[in-house]
């Protein structure tokens, strides 16, 4: 009897121990099979493959040089914002002496400039809501410069009793 439950809880330690690996998605293999395929994709110029192919990557198992990859994958669709987040994040985790270091902040600091911004005014009416495309802005997102990609933007302002404006 002692026996019996000595393995009933040796099983149950064992399996609280294996389903956080699972929980994690983790699948170095499929990742790396994504991020050659991406490679590859990325090297033909067919961009819209190779970046979702580099965040799956990413996802199951990360790497700082899949971050590289996706954000430059990412600047060539024209998605400055997400490719800039993601380099910040990759130089953050690159040691000091990673010979991909002083690329990779020569880039950053590039693709910085590039990144347009805008400021919305806070409307005079402190109850109007304000939109840029589906995103509501808020107060705290009010007289800041906020990071865009390049593009267009279609922004409504609401408030009661007054016709929608863009």
């Amino acid at each position: 009897m002692n026996l019996r439950i000595a393995l009933t809880a040796l099983v149950a330690v064992g399996l609280t121990i294996t389903v956080p690996a699972f929980a994690e998605g983790r699948d170095p293999a499929a990742a790396d099979a994504l991020f050659r395929s991406a490679r590859d994709a990325f090297a033909r110029g067919d961009y819209t493959t190779a970046c979702p192919r580099f965040a799956e990557s990413q996802r199951l198992d990360p790497a700082v040089g899949t971050l590289l990859n996706l954000s430059a994958c990412e600047e060539k669709l024209g998605k400055l914002t997400v490719s800039y987040a993601h380099l910040v994040e990759a130089i953050e985790k690159l040691p000091p002496r990673d010979a991909r270091l002083k690329a990779a902040i020569d880039r950053r600091d590039a693709l910085k400039s590039r990144i347009p911004s805008i400021t919305v005014v806070a409307p005079e009416d402190p109850k109007a809501t304000v939109l840029r495309d589906d995103v509501e802005l808020r107060a705290g997102a009010f007289d800041v410069a906020l990071p865009i990609d390049p593009g267009t933007y279609v922004f409504h302002v609401r408030a009661e009793g007054r016709e929608p404006s863009m």
